[in-house]
């Protein structure tokens, strides 16, 4: 194919995003959303100089409770071969192990949970979340080697991402995938190597933001559209990288089985790969709350000071100085008093459901996205465990968007072990061993082709019964004295206690400073146990002594205190 054709299915996709939705510009309205988002909320209504310009963001507090709810667990992934597919003690067998601590590394290479956060604020104002998955041939993977091949992960706007058949959102089954981008002149042209020249361009109008309109210009500054294409034959992805006139590269083989792209929705629409984000949905409550504080403010401008009616007839000109005196004559034979000759006009006031129904649009659009005022922490925590409960109950309606999560991270991580299968070969694996140090180990990593492959994402709070369930076993054992109380500190979960560790510290350096005080410190506690020991029968000397060594400290301590 040539440039034109390539760039023709991407005028293609322009059309689609301006059509499908009905009197909607698309691109203008991913721009409103973000300015909305970024607190921009009076856009076109600047000339209105009558009207005050309140903000106040709901937009922005919404999405960043929702994003902090979502990654609020950690999220691991498991990888394992199916049953029977490895034998036993081959160099494979440890495949699980290998590619797990890979994928590891390769998430905190790329700072993976700072993306996962990023990408979700993009998907609340976009609606869509895209990870775009490069190999890099040129960067060294560890310092010090010459090793070469370093996996990048990028987020792609919802603007620069386009489907050859835009009405499903399952990446695999597309024909092709175009990204969009933009990028310097003289960066393209070396990667070209070609003596043809690319031109810088001004074709920013449809970029995810206004901020993206603006550009240095200059030679050496100057930038040029591109797009990216990616295609199959048979089962192996292929690409070409071309601007309007010049291809970049053509036909290049990735050598990979899928496609480098991992997406999904905030919220899944029926019959398009765009998704729906919060902004859109929210934007004509904002306008509403916006509108109605401008409207009280204004009236309370235009009444705070009532206008001063004085009687002409009486005083010709009035001083409002202050301690000034006013001379008045012939009220007593007229019969009226000083407030018959001034005064102030008193205003009409303000309906108050006007404050009722700004309250009202605030907690109905909190609680129709799931938002409650326990979960912000805006009550009073007379109860500090119902308020818990509450918090992890308002999470339940937020489970649709976190499996479009983990369904997007999985297929990252599927994405992650094509590449390796295909472009790592022979390579050391980061690995900790049985001491908890880290070392590296060499692994093949093409025994991965072909192979069946068992993906899990493991979250690190499943629910709040969970938890609660938890808790309540914990208590059962520390008021059994199974464990110790210093055990059950340790277990508990960081919200519970407001700066648990600095208490753990404190109860352990309080129990060191009392076994320091016995006679001989801690040799004198061991000389105890070994004393009662030695009162034993032969047989309890015995089964102690089988035990570990700190089972069998810990079993005799507990005789000790028992006797």
């Amino acid at each position: 194919m040539e440039s034109k054709d390539l760039w023709q299915k991407y005028e293609k996709g322009l059309s689609y995003n301006s059509q499908f939705r009905p009197n909607k510009n698309y691109y203008e309205a991913i721009k409103v959303w973000n300015s909305f988002y970024n607190g921009d909320q009076w856009l076109g209504l600047e000339g209105d100089q009558k009207l005050p310009h309140p903000t106040f963001n709901i937009i922005k507090r919404i999405i960043e409770f929702l994003v902090a709810s979502l990654t609020s667990s950690n999220i691991a992934v498991n990888i394992e071969p199916l049953e029977n597919v490895v034998p036993e003690g081959s160099p494979a067998s440890q495949v699980g192990d290998f590619l797990n601590a890979e994928i590891k590394n390769v998430f905190e290479k790329v700072n993976f949970e700072y993306k996962v956060k990023e990408i979700l604020t993009d998907g609340a104002i976009t609606g869509d979340l895209c990870f775009h998955t490069i190999f890099n041939p040129t960067k060294k993977a560890y310092r010090g080697q010459d090793i070469l091949g370093e996996i990048e992960i990028e987020i792609l706007d919802a603007t620069n991402i386009m489907f050859g058949n835009p009405n499903i959102k399952d990446v695999e089954k597309q024909p092709y995938i175009i990204v969009v981008g933009r990028d310097l002149v003289k960066k393209l042209q070396e990667e070209a190597k070609s003596k043809e020249e690319i031109k810088p361009d001004s074709e920013t109008q449809y970029q995810s933001s206004d901020y993206a309109d603006t550009e240095i210009e200059g030679d050496e500054e100057g930038k040029a559209l591109y797009i990216i294409y990616y295609y199959k034959r048979g089962d192996k992805v292929y690409c070409t990288k071309t601007t309007k006139d010049v291809i970049i590269y053509q036909d290049v083989d990735l050598k990979t089985t899928r496609y480098p792209i991992a997406f999904d929705n905030f919220y899944r629409q029926k019959g398009t790969y765009h998704g729906r984000g919060v902004v859109e949905s929210v934007c004509p409550n904002q306008i509403a709350i916006n509108k109605l504080f401008a409207m009280a403010i204004y009236h309370q401008m235009m009444t705070a000071f009532p206008p001063l009616v004085i009687d002409k007839d009486m005083i010709d000109k009035i001083n409002n100085e202050v301690g000034s005196t006013i001379e008045l004559r012939g009220l007593k034979n007229d019969g009226r008093s000083f407030r018959d000759v001034a005064g102030y006009l008193e205003p009409a006031n303000m309906s108050e459901w006007i404050i009722k129904i700004i309250d009202l649009c605030f907690q109905y659009t909190k609680e129709c996205l799931g938002v409650s005022d326990a979960s912000l922490g805006q009550i009073n925590p007379t109860n500090t465990s119902a308020i818990i409960a509450v918090q992890k109950s308002t999470a339940v309606p937020l489970a649709n968007i976190k499996d479009n999560l983990y369904h997007l991270v999985e297929q990252e991580v599927l994405i992650l072990i094509d590449m390796m299968a295909n472009k790592y070969g022979i390579r050391p694996v980061v690995m900790e061993n049985e001491e908890g140090q880290r070392q590296l180990v060499s692994f093949d990593f093409s025994v991965l082709q072909n192979m069946d492959l068992k993906t899990s994402i493991d979250v690190g709070e499943t629910s709040y019964w969970s938890e609660i369930s938890a808790m309540q076993t914990m208590d059962n054992l520390l008021a059994s004295e199974r464990i110790e109380f210093i055990d059950y500190l340790e277990r508990m979960p960081n919200e519970f206690i407001p700066k648990k560790a600095e208490l753990i510290a404190k109860i352990k350096e309080s129990i060191q400073e009392q076994q320091q005080a016995l006679p001989g410190g801690n040799n004198g506690i061991y000389e105890q146990m070994a004393q009662y020991m030695d009162t034993l029968p032969i047989e309890q000397q015995q089964a102690l002594r089988s035990l570990p060594p700190d089972q069998m400290e810990q079993r005799v301590a507990e005789m000790m205190q028992q006797a």
